[in-house]
Formats: structure tokens, sequence, C-alpha cells
């Protein structure tokens, strides 16, 4: 309404001359571990599990929530610097109730608006034997649920809704059917997206495959997870019956062709995927 707008820039004190200029809406980041920008440069040279086992996991052991907010803090800088004003963040390093609550307060002092896509971390016997430390599980299911649920609630009221929480089983590897199920049932109870790392690298269908049987969305699917509020992080490695199973369920793709680039994990078919008709979004990772 113009009358709200002219309230809105009766309040400004700097007014810009936008001639010859163009203006654009705030870029979406739809994925990034924001405390990792601590960590750049650590990872030259490494695919991703070899990221995950020299770089990743051990950090986990060590950083502090303090340091998480600090990480947290430089990402969203940088995300206001390149015009980004909505990121969402897979948080991926102390999972913990303090933690990730520091990450949700840095957003909403920002003004960005933000989903916190909480990582869960399962023990389940592919990561015991891909020899994933004790140390990366911190929560039992129940904890997950509990912690993810207690900050889905608080920041429902806070912000003026601009940053949100949401279910994140980080990869299938991760996380077993029954945790992905939970999450599932989380997110239907708040009307949250699933946010998960899928066929990022070959190793992870090949592992899918051994264990389930099937492709990592085919297994997604068969545990009625896939929806339109699930999001497919990377989809590096879909096939084309996986694709026709992602334009049918309405699941979303989160694509992240620098992280892709770094890791070598290879190249995403993003033209098969929008010639189907599904949804992709861009991030840096």
């Amino acid at each position: 309404e113009r009358a709200e707008l002219a309230g809105r820039v009766a309040l400004c004190q700097q007014t810009i001359d936008g001639r010859g200029m163009v203006a654009l809406p705030g870029f979406v980041n739809a994925h990034t571990h924001s405390f990792q920008s601590l960590l750049r440069g650590l990872a030259e040279g490494q695919d991703l599990l070899g990221f995950l086992r020299n770089v990743a996991y051990p950090v986990t052991a060590v950083i502090t929530p303090e340091e998480i907010r600090l990480g947290a803090a430089l990402s969203v800088l940088e995300a206001i610097k390149s015009g980004t004003t909505c990121l969402i963040d897979n948080h991926s390093g102390d999972t913990g109730l303090l933690a990730t609550d520091g990450i949700a307060q840095v957003f909403a002092e920002s003004g960005l608006r933000g989903l916190i896509a909480r990582g869960w971390r399962l023990s389940t016997p592919r990561a015991r034997q891909w020899r994933v430390p004790e140390h990366v599980f911190q929560f039992s299911l129940a904890e997950e649920i509990e912690i993810t649920r207690a900050l889905i609630e608080k920041w429902r009221r806070e912000a003026d809704g601009r940053v949100q929480v949401c279910p994140a089983p980080l990869t299938l590897f991760l996380a077993g059917p029954d945790e992905l199920r939970a999450a599932k049932a989380l997110a239907d109870e708040y009307g949250a997206p699933i946010h998960v790392h899928v066929a990022e690298a070959r190793s992870e269908v090949e592992a899918t495959l051994e264990d389930y049987g099937c492709r990592e969305v085919e297994h997604l699917d068969r545990l009625g997870v896939l929806d339109r509020r699930f999001h497919v992080v990377h989809g590096v490695w879909l096939d084309a019956r996986e694709l026709d199973l992602l334009a049918e369920r309405g699941g979303h793709v989160v694509h992240c062709p620098t992280s892709n680039m770094s890791l070598a994990s290879g190249v995403a078919p993003i033209p098969e995927m929008l010639a189907r008709g599904v949804n992709v979004a861009l991030a840096s990772d």
C-alpha cells in the first residue's frame, strides 16, 4: 500500500539515487554451515569423507558454543555484504541447545531471515563401519527430538517469525530409518521442512545400495519422508528414476556447485532436474 510505504520511507535517514542501477530481491543461500567459516582453507585437496574425518569430526570434539556463535556472526556479515538476506544454516558442530540457540540469536540480531536446520547425528551400522568417532553422537534420538522441538517452539515466538528451526538428519549414514521417520513426524507436527544431505558423494550412494537395496531418494520415498517440504541437499549422484520421484513428490534440490567442485564430489544433473520441473535452489555450502 502506498500509505504504508510512505510511512516507512518517512523513517529512513538516507536516500540512494538509483538511476542507472538495478534493484534486486535479496539472495537466498539455501545451504551453509555458518560456523565453518572458521575452518576456511582446511579442506584443500580432500574429498567429502576425508574432510569429515580430518576436519569436521575433530572440530566437533573441541568447538565451543561461543566459537560457534562467532563463526555464525562472520557468516552473517559475509551474507549481508553479498546481498544475501536469507540463509539456511545446516548446523552440525556442537548441536546442543545453547550452541544452536546462539546461532538463532545471531540471525535475529542481524535482521536476516534464517532457517536453522539442526543436524541430527545418530550411530548407525554404516557409521560404525566407517569409524565415525563416538563423540560425534552427542544425543539419543529422544534428545534430538526434545532439543529440536524446544528450539522450534521458542523461535516461533521470537524475531517476528524471521528465524525458524527444523529437523535435519545430516546424512543417510548418520540417520537410520527410525530417525528419518521421527524427523518427518516432528516436521509434520509444525509444518517445517526436513533438510538432508543426499547423494553428495558416490560412496554414499554405494553404501545406501548395500545397506538398503536401493538408491537414496528411493530409500527416502519408501520410508514415506519424501514430500514437498523435503530438501535434498547436493543430489550430485541422482539417477533418472530418482529425479522422476522428486518431481512426483515435489521435493526440492539444493545445488552447491562450489562445494561440489572443491571436494571433487561431481556435477549434479541440474538441467535434467529443471526439465522435470524439480525446484532447484542455490547455495554456497
